[in-house]
């Protein structure tokens, strides 16, 4: 394998500095800690636009216990994506690896990932 034409040197060269730099910040101990919050734990709710409503909507199943409220805006219902509704045509799961799991699909079938974008005609809410 041949060295890197002398145009990269200069990257080749930051990343040994930024890591140096890094570990020796690991070091400083003038970093003050946190506040304490006064942060109600009976009450902790999240919420989330677009992506950030896919991610609410997971973060509200994985930890029901702690969280109290979500709101999620413009995002796709929990567990949609891989959600087989009634309306939904099944394509090869061999042509969509990208969907391994299918929830109604038969071993073969998949959905298609975008199948709950935009398109209320598909998504049957009894079926979540």
């Amino acid at each position: 394998m041949a060295f890197p034409p002398l145009k990269y040197f200069p990257i080749l060269l930051a990343y040994p500095i930024y890591a140096l730099i890094a570990w020796c910040g690991a070091w400083d101990k003038s970093v003050e800690p946190l506040p304490h919050l006064n942060i109600e734990p009976n009450s902790i709710t999240i919420s989330g636009l677009s992506s950030g409503a896919h991610f609410t909507a997971q973060f509200q199943v994985a930890f029901s216990k702690t969280i109290t409220g979500a709101g999620i805006f413009a995002g796709y219902p929990w567990h949609c994506d891989v959600t087989k509704f009634s309306k939904d045509v099944p394509v090869p799961k061999r042509e969509h690896p990208e969907k391994p799991f299918c929830d109604g699909c038969r071993p073969n079938e998949t959905v298609l990932a975008d199948h709950c974008q935009g398109s209320d005609k598909v998504i049957e809410v009894d079926v979540l």
